[in-house]
C-alpha cells in the first residue's frame, strides 16, 4: 500500500514537470520563429549593438535615468 502511494505521488510530481517543459518548449519555440524575422534581428542590432541604418542619427544620453526629466 506504501509503494501504491509513493508511485501515485511520483507520477503527479512527473506530471506537473512535463507540463512545465511542454510550456517552456513553447515559448522557446515562439521565440525561435520570432527571432528569425528580420524586423526582430534589426531590432536587436540598433538595441544591443547600437547599430543605424545609412542616413540615420544616432543619439546616446548620458547619465542617469532619474536625472533625465
Amino acid at each position: 500500500m506504501y509503494y501504491n502511494v509513493k508511485y501515485k505521488h511520483d507520477i503527479s510530481v512527473c506530471k506537473k514537470q512535463i507540463a512545465k517543459q511542454i510550456i517552456e518548449k513553447e515559448i522557446l519555440r515562439k521565440q525561435l520563429v520570432e527571432a528569425k524575422e528580420e524586423r526582430y534581428i534589426e531590432e536587436r542590432a540598433r538595441t544591443t549593438l547600437g547599430l543605424v541604418k545609412k542616413g540615420e542619427v544616432a543619439y546616446q544620453l548620458i547619465g542617469n535615468k532619474n536625472d533625465r526629466r
